[in-house]
């Protein structure tokens, strides 16, 4: 087997592989399990630099391809088909995780509200020794003559 044939086959594999983490990452992202996600973070970096290198090395390798190598035309379509079910995969994955984060930055700030709204403010005292919670703004007469 060649050298580009082999690299195309692991890439593929590697192309897999990552999609079903991703696949795996979007059901803990629906079932809001955080460990899990968290545990996966290295995996799924390592396997998409593995996979954007291979992509890369085959790029540089596609001239050097002999057109009547048997079975080449096969590979390359089945990474294709690979390749277009991670990206698929991966739009989704990036999708779930943007909503996961906007609704927990809606959550976070809606009990930031809350308890604003339930503090209690400062109290300032008027003339009179009482307390007031806001302090009334008059207008100041400023004398800029001399």
């Amino acid at each position: 087997m060649s050298i580009i044939k082999e690299i195309i086959i692991e890439t593929i594999k590697s192309c897999q592989d990552l999609t079903d983490l991703l696949k795996e990452e979007n059901i803990s992202i629906r079932n809001k399990d955080i460990k899990a996600i968290e545990e996966n973070i290295r995996t799924k970096d390592k396997l998409t630099s593995k996979v954007m290198a291979l992509l890369s090395k085959i790029k540089q390798l596609r001239a050097s391809i002999p057109k009547e190598e048997n079975g080449l035309k096969d590979f390359l379509t089945q990474l294709q088909i690979s390749f277009n079910e991670y990206q698929q995969t991966a739009r989704k994955n990036a999708l779930l995780l943007r909503s996961a984060h906007e609704s927990t930055a809606i959550f976070i700030d809606t009990i930031r509200q809350a308890i604003q709204e339930t503090s209690p403010s400062a109290a300032t005292y008027s003339n009179n020794g009482e307390t007031r919670d806001k302090v009334e703004k008059r207008p100041t007469v400023l004398c800029t003559s001399v």
